[in-house]
């Protein structure tokens, strides 16, 4: 195609011709005059030529145009058990120095601490010393006593550090460790204390560069969880960017977010380089753990208030009542995604489908859409769901008490308040499933609720349990996948098939029943495995991921470290644990035990809490090498019975009456 731009030029050029065939005159004024208007004229094609190949010319042209800014890059390494027992931490820095860095123009500073092991010979467990990164390697630049990483003083005074030893045009904060959505972030081994919310304004506002009344350019959050709206509002004041992640952020040795400074040069922009960041750890993801599903976003913090004010407005307008409540309840449980759901109590939506789901409630929502859209510049997620900011939206956890420590929407807060004061009340329906007898057809298994039950029905679940004789069940099918109701209340659902552990030496065969439920998608299941790993010294819960396909093939994905945060919820940390080099030197698969529960006068209630748990185990080397998964069918000389579990919108549990299966 040819510029329209061009064909002015080329009129204005060839008009040029008209001038050569004007009759020089006697007359000097004339002349003159005529000679002014050419030189006008001339210069105005000129003037046009390099701007038209200013805007239309070579991309090495406009490189030459960039503006050069001078960078600092402070990280704020909290190494905890990611770095203790899966040296994260120092396969980071060695990322980081590996890289291409522009050291003339970018300096580097790193703290860090946290962590009861380092794996750096550089850093001791005794400080938490200032380093500066660059050509020469990992410098030491202060020498500092321990401290504690979850103090928000000690953010503070290594963000004044950098910022008086650097003096440059744009600044780059990064803290990297654990992250519990709005509950907090930094989590230090050693003091068993974690950065909240609150913690975080602090470490900003009490800074020096916060006191000179400029703004960081960039915050990295290399933390699971962090990308909330929340978060976004604590940091709009003091932060142009924020770069986070809405989901869990993986890592391992072959994960490396940090060569996102690889061949960045002063020339770069803000935006470019959080966009290298984003992209060096999906792009990584996506190479060497591309089984799970994850999500970044770059989020123009100065766009923030307008979303938090459309936020307000939109809630706002929500009257809430019983009828409501309980309706926002079931989409919310249903349609809408949450973040680690079945290994974490966080409560964490996507904030862009959680409105788009509750148009049924409230269908005014488009400037509160547009403004997400606005706000978030960039986005890499692997799902459908993720649209780059998080929202905490309660379904099973209260924190409430977060947002009376951090400037946040006063309509939201009133909102929450009310939608938690019906959930937590009393419900004033009373099921009566215990009664209910199971029916059984070719088509699978049903139970009809009455209208009162299925109004407060938020999900179910269908167990089978292996009858051992002596009064106990072992769990070999927790949840039926495909547990349904009607508009009829009439809750249905099939019987899935059991997944056993072969062992390939003898053949032995194992049921493995304790599987959680992580995510459904159309060709596959993602299934969580609880095991426990240990040595002589130390044992440790852990969970490992199975990937169970359609067809019935069975991939052994990754596995994490679980334990519980600061708050007693249990979560699977980031770390992925390399089996090839672990101290670990057994692994148990958990077998759980349930029994009947009766009321006092024993009538059956329902299937009790687990009474106690074992299960096989192996040496670590021989289950990898020695056994597999595999899917079958129910065994035919074994007893088992099903059961509905119930979950209304007061996340009270019901259980129906126990049928026999075979």
């Amino acid at each position: 195609m040819k510029n329209e731009n061009d064909i002015h030029v080329n009129q204005l050029l060839n008009n040029q011709d008209d001038f050569k065939n004007v009759k020089k005159k006697k007359n000097k004024a004339t002349v003159t005059s005529v000679t002014v208007m050419s030189m006008i004229i001339l210069g105005s094609i000129i003037f046009l030529i390099v701007f038209l190949f200013g805007k239309y010319g070579s991309s090495n042209n406009i490189a030459e145009q960039r503006v050069e800014k001078t960078k600092t890059v402070m990280i704020y390494m909290c190494g905890s058990d990611l770095e203790s027992d899966g040296k994260l931490a120092t396969y980071n820095i060695r990322d980081l120095m590996d890289s291409n860095i522009d050291y003339d123009n970018i300096k580097i500073f790193l703290c860090a601490g946290g962590s009861t092991r380092w794996f750096n010979s550089n850093i001791s467990t005794q400080e938490t010393s200032i380093f500066e990164i660059n050509e020469d390697g990992l410098n030491k630049v202060k020498k500092q006593k321990k401290s504690d990483m979850a103090n928000s003083n000690t953010v503070t005074e290594f963000l004044d550090y950098a910022y008086e030893n650097s003096q440059t045009d744009e600044y780059y904060f990064m803290f990297w460790n654990h992250g519990m959505a709005i509950a907090g972030l930094e989590y230090d081994e050693l003091s068993n204390n974690f950065l909240s919310l609150s913690d975080l304004d602090n470490s900003f506002k009490n800074s020096k560069i916060n006191k000179d009344d400029k703004k960081i350019d960039m915050v990295i959050l290399n933390n699971c969880l962090m990308g909330s709206l929340e978060t976004s509002s604590v940091l709009s004041k003091y932060s142009n960017y924020l770069v986070a992640s809405e989901d869990v952020m993986y890592g391992s040795s072959e994960v490396t977010p940090f060569k996102f400074l690889d061949g960045m040069t002063s020339t770069n922009t803000v935006e470019e380089i959080g966009k290298s960041f984003i992209d060096c750890y999906s792009n990584s993801m996506k190479e060497n753990i591309s089984n799970v599903y994850t999500t970044f976003s770059m989020i123009d913090l100065n766009k923030i208030n307008t979303v938090m004010d459309n936020l307000g407005e939109y809630f706002g307008n929500i009257e809430v009542n019983t009828t409501v409540f309980r309706n926002i309840a079931r989409i919310r449980s249903s349609n809408v995604y949450e973040y680690q759901k079945a290994i974490d109590e966080y409560d964490m939506v996507d904030l862009y489908q959680l409105i788009t789901k509750l148009e049924p409630v409230n269908s005014d929502n488009k400037e509160l859409l547009d403004s997400i859209k606005e706000a978030v510049k960039y986005n890499s997620a692997t799902d459908s769901y993720s649209n780059g900011i998080s929202i905490y939206f309660p379904e099973t956890v209260d924190y409430r008490k977060v947002y009376n420590t951090i400037n946040f929407s006063s309509q939201y807060k009133k909102f929450l308040n009310e939608y938690i004061q019906i959930y937590t009340a009393k419900s004033s329906v009373k099921y009566a499933l215990n009664s209910k007898e199971i029916q059984k057809d070719n088509n699978g298994f049903s139970l009809q609720l009455s209208d009162e039950e299925a109004s407060t029905y938020k999900n179910g679940s269908f167990m089978v349990l292996e009858d051992n004789k002596d009064g106990t069940y072992t769990t070999v099918i927790k949840s039926s996948p495909d547990v349904n109701i009607d508009d009829k209340g009439l809750v249905t659902a099939n019987i899935g098939k059991m997944i056993k552990i072969v062992d390939n030496k003898d053949g032995t065969e194992f049921g493995v029943g304790n599987l959680i439920l992580l995510d459904k998608k159309d060709t596959y299941s993602l299934y969580g495995l609880p095991v426990v790993l240990y040595n002589n010294t130390k044992t440790d819960p852990a969970l490992m991921t199975l990937r169970v396909g359609n067809d019935g093939k069975i991939e052994v994905l990754e596995t994490h470290k679980w334990s519980k945060d600061v708050n007693g919820n249990v979560v699977a940390n980031g770390a992925i644990i390399d089996f090839n080099n672990t101290e670990y030197k057994r692994i148990l698969i958990i077998k759980n035990v349930k029994t009947i529960k009766n009321d006092e006068n024993g009538n059956y209630e329902g299937i009790d809490e687990l009474k106690s748990s074992y299960g096989y185990e192996w040496n670590i080397s021989d289950f990898f090498n020695d056994t597999s998964f595999k899917q079958t069918e129910l065994d035919k000389d074994k007893k088992y019975v099903g059961v509905f579990n119930i979950t209304d919108v007061y996340n009270d549990s019901h259980y129906s009456k126990l049928i026999d299966i075979n």
